[in-house]
């Protein structure tokens, strides 16, 4: 069974070194500080996504038999889904769409913007939640199906990659797909520049912080920013089995403790402690094309096509036969 935000956020703050989970910073003002992130001129990855998106809409949907219900995981304001649904529009009647975020609010709000730009012709459901508590109700559905998962992936620590890519093979068909994106830039200085520019105003900033106050909302608590300095490093790694990564942290500027009141416990910080705002290694994994060769294979998903220009790659995976 999927953990609660609850039971997650406990978990990172009973582990050593404390943490706060990824994925508990995307709540509804989380997922617009991600889309925030997109207009800061530093942060290559969204460009550098969007135009492959538009390569493989161009010359790639020619590899996939129409018609098919498009599922995207982890969907955010579908503005890069859009380039593909347009393309797909052009020769299609109608097409059925089924979108995924962890926040409901979020949903209905992607939900009514894609109905005043398609109408009728997008037939929109929600899949409200984290991954796990999804990837049943896709597999259930019995006809073709292409998953879309843009930026996601890399998103997740080393050790869960797997775990995902597993229940996406499991979840495709002999005639179904999924379109995976993927940063495969190497460049540190643009890398350290589009993830560690720490100024309190910018967005990034504001999504990493989120993570605290979606913990103070969720478990009643009063952990003050103010007393916590934003760092973080890149870490490279070429090894085929491996990947290169950010990590992100709160370092505690004094010794401070917190009430959580909704579980009846307290959190502590000495002073130089780290507060990690990942599970795992680390967010916002690198790849070379070999380690995302090596990946895909090892949980049995067969790459037939992919599309790169030197940062972000789009990969068409199937599941092995």
């Amino acid at each position: 069974m999927a953990m609660g935000i609850r039971e997650l956020l406990l978990q990172g703050l009973n582990s050593d070194p404390k943490y706060i989970d990824l994925s508990c910073r995307y709540d509804e003002q989380g997922s617009k500080y991600d889309e925030e992130c997109t207009n800061v001129e530093d942060y290559y990855y969204y460009k550098a996504e969007e135009e492959i998106v538009r390569t493989f809409a161009a010359v790639g949907l020619s590899n996939l038999e129409m018609p098919f219900k498009l599922f995207e995981l982890g969907c955010g304001s579908t503005k890069k889904s859009q380039i593909i649904i347009d393309e797909i529009l052009r020769h299609e009647s109608g097409l059925a769409y089924g979108l995924n975020d962890l926040s409901a609010d979020f949903l209905e709000k992607v939900c009514e913007d894609l109905f005043a730009i398609y109408g009728s012709r997008l037939k929109v459901d929600t899949l409200a939640g984290d991954f796990m508590t999804v990837f049943p109700k896709i597999r259930n559905y019995r006809g073709r199906k292409v998953l879309l998962w843009l930026g996601g992936l890399q998103c997740f620590p080393l050790n869960i990659q797997p775990k995902l890519l597993l229940n996406i093979a499991s979840t495709l068909q002999e005639n179904d797909a999924c379109l995976i994106s993927s940063d495969i830039t190497q460049d540190r200085e643009k890398i350290e520049k589009a993830y560690m520019d720490f100024d309190d105003s910018k967005p990034n900033s504001k999504l990493y912080k989120n993570g605290v106050h979606v913990l103070n909302r969720e478990l009643k608590s009063n952990i003050d920013l103010s007393k916590f300095e934003l760092e973080g490093r890149y870490v490279e790694n070429k090894d085929v089995s491996s990947a290169s990564y950010i990590q992100v942290w709160l370092r505690s500027l004094v010794e401070q403790s917190y009430v959580l009141e909704n579980v009846g416990k307290t959190v502590a910080f000495g002073k130089g402690e780290k507060l990690l705002l990942y599970g795992g290694n680390g967010m916002s994994h690198k790849y070379t094309l070999g380690q995302l060769e090596h990946l895909f294979a090892s949980v049995g998903l067969q790459i037939v096509n992919q599309w790169d220009n030197g940062h972000t790659a789009l990969t068409m995976v199937k599941r092995k036969i």
